[in-house]
């Protein structure tokens, strides 16, 4: 998380540098969101089936290879093969959800979550100021190039560390196989027996999450367009 908020929170203005406009830089925020909800479903079950672990470590090579794609265009129209690589990477999130909870004893979850948590933002607050230093000092297009090449090399002992640390929670040949399309059935039955009150919830954070999203990609251009923070 440290490594790719050094370039991320500037990530439209490299938009902008490699050529892009800002409807650019909402059809490319617009892509890369709907990769990875396509991959979040696929993700779950690929994780119940062949283990948690397994899941991970794929993912994690793909987000060992996104950040090179993500290097080299000098357009912004090429930055859209590196966008579904890296969309690849979130195959890995109910994986780490179900491993985390899977390795905890239930009455200390919901504090075991909140520590995870905590530490992932702190290395994002920390990301933040430091990122900023190095785009003022190389610019946007250099800047973002290190923070880069920085998620690439760090992400070699991340992938060693997965590799030697993790345990596997479940026992993927104990889980049925069963057909692609009756699974997908199955969990969405399961959908229909969600109470009331969840759903509601629900619709409140789909409502709060389109507002957010909808200004969240030009923050950072109105800060520097309107604003004239420089």
């Amino acid at each position: 998380m440290f490594a790719s908020h050094i370039w991320k929170p500037y990530w439209s203005l490299y938009v902008i540098e490699l050529g892009g406009s800002k409807s650019a830089v909402g059809a490319l925020s617009t892509l890369q969101s709907f990769s990875n909800l396509a991959l979040l479903l696929p993700g779950g079950m690929l994780a119940d089936r062949f283990g948690r672990k397994r899941i991970i470590l794929v993912s994690s090579l793909f987000s060992f290879l996104s950040p090179i794609m993500l290097l080299f265009p000098n357009s912004w129209a090429g930055l859209i093969p590196g966008i579904i690589a890296s969309a690849f990477s979130s195959l890995s999130i109910p994986a780490q959800g179900a491993l985390i909870a899977e390795s905890l004893p239930p009455e200390k979850r919901a504090t075991a979550f909140s520590v995870y948590t905590m530490a992932w933002y702190l290395f994002i607050v920390i990301a933040y100021p430091f990122g900023g230093f190095v785009m003022d000092a190389y610019g946007v297009v250099p800047g973002t190039h290190l923070g880069l090449l920085f998620s690439f090399f760090i992400m070699a002992p991340i992938i060693l560390i997965q590799w030697r640390i993790l345990k596997e929670t479940i026992k993927p040949n104990h889980v049925a196989a069963g057909g692609g399309v009756n699974r997908i059935g199955a969990i969405m039955g399961k959908l229909r027996g969600i109470p009331r009150v969840l759903w509601i919830l629900l619709l409140v954070a789909v409502f709060s999450c389109f507002g957010f999203q909808l200004f969240w990609s030009f923050v950072v251009v109105y800060c520097i367009e309107q604003i004239g923070i420089k």
